[in-house]
């Protein structure tokens, strides 16, 4: 996470990334991307990456993958980063985000500019960072999909029907479950359906679709 979350390094010794107090920058658009260029910044991103995953102990919690809030993990000031890192900790898997944007737009037709966008932006970072992931021996799924409600709203893509598409392959499945409180409002965009998803995730008739269809739940730590 380097963008919209609370810094795990002091705030100081990461001035291009901070925003002040304890949080991290919440940039929007090209600007949390276009930051990444300014000069001093990758020693700062490492600083800042490494406070993280020094966070997660004992070592069974060690971290199993990496990602980010925003996708900005594929940033290739990022990734440079990370494929150094990411073998210093032995973390052994990526996320790469290439949704396909028909089902995006499926899914909720909204904001069809900036998905447009991110389609072509998104696709084009994970193409050029896929070969340099795979040489540092870096894992990712075959493919990856947003999950969606039970029940979605405006007759957009049910989970249901997520499953059913599923290609061959390993699927990486994203969504943003959670119960929403007061610190996820902060930082939550007001549209995502949290609660709704952590529904359809814990749903007996969802696990049943995925039986039904002989689908294997696996984990990062399994590719």
């Amino acid at each position: 996470m380097l963008v919209q979350g609370r810094c795990a390094s002091p705030p100081a010794s990461i001035p291009l990334l901070a925003n002040g107090g304890r949080s991290l920058s919440q940039r929007p658009g090209m600007g949390r991307h276009a930051v990444l260029f300014i000069p001093g910044i990758r020693a700062q991103i490492r600083r800042e990456i490494v406070a993280q995953l020094d966070s997660f102990s004992p070592p069974a919690c060690r971290c199993r993958t990496s990602t980010a809030t925003l996708t900005i993990h594929m940033h290739p000031v990022v990734v440079a980063v990370l494929i150094d890192v990411c073998q210093r900790y032995g973390i052994r898997s990526v996320r790469l985000p290439r949704e396909p944007l028909g089902q995006a737009l499926r899914y909720d037709r909204r904001h069809l500019l900036r998905k447009l966008f991110e389609a072509m932006s998104f696709n084009s970072l994970s193409r050029w960072a896929t070969p340099r992931l795979e040489r540092a021996g870096l894992r990712h799924p075959d493919s990856h999909v947003r999950s969606a409600p039970d029940r979605p709203r405006g007759g957009g893509l049910s989970c249901f029907a997520v499953l059913a598409e599923l290609p061959e392959g390993v699927s990486g499945i994203y969504c943003h479950p959670a119960l929403i409180d007061d610190e996820a409002r902060r930082w939550r965009p007001t549209d995502y359906e949290s609660e709704q998803e952590l529904a359809a995730l814990t749903s007996p008739r969802v696990r049943e679709a995925i039986d039904a269809a002989g689908i294997e739940l696996i984990t990062y730590r399994d590719l």
